[in-house]
């Protein structure tokens, strides 16, 4: 699902989270308790925070300074997140409406591919960043070496630079480190006895202009900058905030503080990412070349009747992974005998083959989104693993064997990648192929699943669904007694008569070859185990686990009734207004007619606690080579006396809150006069100088302060709606207006840890559900499957509209937590509500709950259960 401006929902939900997170590190001054705190409010559970404060090197990180990561999977779009994240950042937490951003990447390539988005008016990454924040100047590291004070105070900008060109080591390091008389007007504020403190003069590096304005850092591609020498390098810019953007984030030395993690199946619910993988496993380099050909070529037919059908262009292009040269392998699978193979066996024109190796950059240059690019063959080693993107790439063929092909994972996660981000409606096109030399599907498939995880940031558990084969596998059967089986040829003889007996029972042998083995049934893990022992080569033990795993793959019953394909439907809310229906969403129906008190009462008059000097405040110098921090506290109780009084006034800073405070639904001259009296009340405590100076902070809690006052008014007016005598508008549920369960996608964040034992849910997995976080809200799942009356229920998800049935609140919607489809097919939804979390949004939603259930006309049921003690009523009400 896309909001009003194509973002989609996942993306906003992580960026809700990290508004939540700053807002709560406002209000609390402390970094630290703040992520545990919403995290516990997002999660369940609040999770540690990794406080990186003392430094190897003595200096110390800033203690009010949030240092979070987002986790987001490959092909997640990490990039626009971290566009918008500045916004978000911006309007929570800094005080200034001009941000500093220091854009942190891993590699030169990557610097270039970013500064060429950002600056690219055709490119989705520059119109998020000028629909987010106007216009913004972007600097590489020359032009950030001359940067004018003008060009920081007009706008917000954006310095784009590896974290190597930090270190002072490296020649562009010493660069930032040293005086540069075209920056010395940044610190003409600083006082004449403060830089006479410097005998050697006062450094007027970028550096220090980077200090003491204190830049957002965002950093992509995170995992590579988490090394004490890289956390040396942010401490001397003293970042007001540091974002970590990763797919892997750390977590064993220095572990990373992941506020939010995106899963696969939300990317996948949102079409951002092909899956499955359809895996071929060959043995033969002719072979699987000439499959992953054939299965581009199937693909373009699918492109060209999607073309017809939606008008959407496609070019499928298969990457082909080479070996390297090695001079003690002759006979090595190189780039040259790929290309050679494409030609000569495969009769492609030279025109669609290009390749991209350390060495030969066929692609420099090329557009391969254009529809006049003939491009289809791509032919690498491993240089496609960092800076490149390309949607139309729907096929890899590795050429190595998989055990000691190179870098294959980092290429394998740019096939997923969908173009447009949107479902096709050709089937085909909404998968990602790949052809790898293995002797069976099932250890190519447990390899490329395990480097997934590893690389592109994917769950374990959600990474066993992504491989499904192509075709069945060669050597699957079926003995005389109808049960399954695998025959498999070993590099090693195989002695049958050394297994105990309980394993023999599922292993035979042929007579005439002791290396040829059949397994047959469902062998038991010891009886695996010791099939498995009985052989002493590592390719025979792979080969023996893979036939165990196929047959247990194969007896696998499609239980789960989405996967069945069953139809869940549940009766919407709808309302019936002025004779029309409509979802309660839409808040269009409601026009809440609601006025700010005037004069304003005490109540809205917030209060500003002063901010102690920054324990922070020094200026960065070299000396014998060596990055020094001179602390300089009494130039922090000067920076904080210095007033912005100039040309401001009471008028000028009511014009500025009016311009900065979302007021659509207020009349303009009430709000102003809001305004005006809330500044007129502050000021026989607070002068206008104060006020003006903490303008940002004032801002944001007349803002809040509003927003508490049309929640109540919204409130008061939807109940009148829905419960009021007098109220026209009529409450309709069911009829055509259902919900429908997609049974094809269950965006949910985690797998529940012991989802295996229930048997009654609506998808093979349970969602965001574990009994260590939530053990009443999991002994209440584990009843409601074990009930009779229910033919099957979902754990319902959070903040998933498209995906979970919801009822509309005055403010939100109410997600329950779970809906069940009894056996005689009425509905029953289950909101299980500790009773330490009663409160006035919880009576709300129990209200709205029962007014669903009762206009169902008997079709549907509501509980809200608070304790466990109520467990009896479930039961009840699966009976019903």
């Amino acid at each position: 699902m896309s909001d009003r401006y194509g973002h989609k929902d996942y993306q906003n939900k992580v960026l809700e989270s990290l508004g939540r997170y700053l807002r709560r590190c406002r209000e609390l001054n402390n970094p630290e308790q703040a992520f545990v705190e919403t995290t516990g409010q997002l999660w369940g559970m609040g999770h540690l925070y990794n406080r990186i404060h003392e430094l190897p090197n003595g200096e110390k990180m800033p203690l009010d300074m949030p240092f979070v990561c987002l986790r987001v999977p490959t092909g997640g779009g990490k990039t626009v997140i971290g566009a918008r994240a500045i916004k978000v950042v911006r309007d929570e937490l800094l005080d200034t409406e001009h941000p500093l951003v220091l854009w942190l990447v891993p590699s030169d390539a990557i610097r270039l591919q970013t500064l060429k988005a950002m600056r690219d008016r055709k490119h989705p990454l520059c119109d998020t960043l000028r629909e987010e924040l106007g216009a913004v100047e972007i600097l590489d590291g020359a032009e950030a070496l001359n940067v004018k004070p003008a060009t920081l105070n007009g706008g917000p900008v954006i310095m784009v630079a590896t974290v190597q060109s930090f270190r002072v080591q490296n020649t562009d390091g010493r660069k930032v480190y040293e005086n540069s008389g075209q920056l010395m007007t940044h610190f003409d504020h600083i006082p004449r006895e403060v830089k006479e403190q410097f005998p050697r003069g006062f450094p007027h590096s970028l550096a220090n202009v980077l200090r003491l304005r204190r830049p957002f850092v965002v950093v992509d591609e995170a995992h590579n900058a988490r090394s004490p020498l890289s956390m040396e390098v942010l401490e001397r810019f003293q970042p007001r905030a540091i974002l970590e953007l990763t797919a892997t984030p750390e977590s064993d030395e220095n572990p990373s503080n992941v506020l939010h993690s995106v899963s696969a199946a939300e990317l996948k619910a949102e079409s951002m990412i092909k899956l499955p993988i359809v895996l071929e496993a060959l043995t033969g380099f002719k072979e699987i070349m000439a499959s992953a050909i054939t299965m581009r070529g199937e693909l373009e037919k699918e492109a060209d009747a999607e073309r017809v059908a939606t008008g959407e262009y496609i070019r499928p292009i298969l990457l082909l992974q080479a070996e390297p040269h090695d001079q003690d392998r002759p006979d090595a699978l190189t780039v040259e005998v790929v290309e050679a193979a494409l030609r000569e066996e495969h009769f492609i024109p030279e025109a669609q083959i290009a390749v991209a190796t350390g060495t030969e950059r066929g692609l420099d240059g090329v557009d391969l989104n254009a529809e006049d690019c003939k491009i289809r063959f791509v032919i690498t080693q491993s240089a496609l693993k960092e800076g490149w993107d390309c949607p139309f790439a729907y096929v890899l063929c590795s050429v190595a064997n998989l055990r000691s092909a190179t870098a294959i994972e980092q290429i394998l996660g740019r096939i997923l990648r969908m173009p447009r981000a949107e479902r096709k409606t050709r089937l085909a096109l909404n998968r990602a192929y790949a052809f790898v030399r293995s002797p069976h599907f099932f250890i190519a498939a447990e390899l490329l699943r395990d480097q997934l995880v590893k690389s592109a940031g994917f769950n374990q558990k959600e990474a066993r669904e992504f491989f499904v084969a192509r075709q069945r596998q060669q050597g699957m059967d079926f003995d005389a007694a109808g049960r399954r089986s695998v025959t498999v040829t070993l590099p090693e003889n195989f002695a049958v008569e050394s297994m105990p007996a309980d394993a023999r029972e599922f292993v035979t042998q042929l007579e005439d070859g002791k290396r040829t083995v059949t397994l047959t049934g469902r062998p038991t893990k010891a009886a695996v185990a010791a099939i498995v022992a009985a052989v002493e080569q590592p390719e025979s033990k792979d080969l023996l686990r893979a036939a165990a795993a196929e047959l247990g793959q194969h007896e696998r019953i499609m239980s789960a009734p989405a996967e069945r394909g069953e139809r869940f439907a549940v009766p919407q809310m709808m309302l019936e207004f002025h004779g029309e229906l409509i979802s309660p969403d839409e808040a269009e129906w409601l026009e809440v007619g609601w006025q700010l008190p005037l004069p304003p009462t005490a109540e809205d008059l917030p209060g500003l606690e002063a901010a102690p000097p920054s324990e922070s405040v020094g200026i960065v110098d070299v000396e014998d080579g060596r990055v020094i921090t001179r602390r300089m506290p009494e130039l922090a109780k000067e920076l904080q006396l210095i007033e912005v009084m100039e040309n401001w006034t009471q008028v000028r800073l009511v014009s500025w809150l009016d311009r900065n405070i979302p007021h659509s639904r207020l009349g303009q001259d009430a709000f102003r006069a809001y305004l005006d009296g809330v500044i007129t009340g502050l000021q026989p405590k607070y002068p206008l100088g104060r006020l003006v100076k903490e303008r940002f902070e004032l801002r944001r809690k007349i803002e809040a302060r509003m927003g508490d006052l049309e929640k109540a008014e919204r409130r008061q007016a939807y109940q009148q709606a829905l419960f009021g005598k007098d109220s026209q508008t009529k409450v309709r549920v069911g009829g055509d207006y259902v919900f429908n369960y997609d049974p094809s996608n269950y965006p949910r964040r985690e797998i529940c840890p012991r989802s295996k034992e229930f048997t009654k849910h609506y998808y093979e997995h349970v969602g965001d559900l574990d009994d260590e976080v939530n053990r009443e809200e999991f002994r209440c799942a584990m009843l409601i499957d074990g009930q009779d009356g229910v033919e099957w229920w979902v754990r319902n998800l959070e903040r998933q509209p498209l995906h979970a049935f919801w009822l509309q609140t005055s403010t939100d919607k109410f997600y329950p937590d779970f809906v069940c489809k009894l056996k005689n097919g009425k509905i029953l939804v289950v909101e299980y509500k500790g009773g330490h979390l009663d409160n006035k949004d919880t009576d709300e939603k129990e209200r709205l709950g029962n007014l669903w259930a009762e206009r169902s006309e008997g079709r549907c049921r509501f509980l809200m259960v608070r304790t466990p003690k109520e467990f009896d009523r479930v039961i009840a009400a699966a009976q019903m």
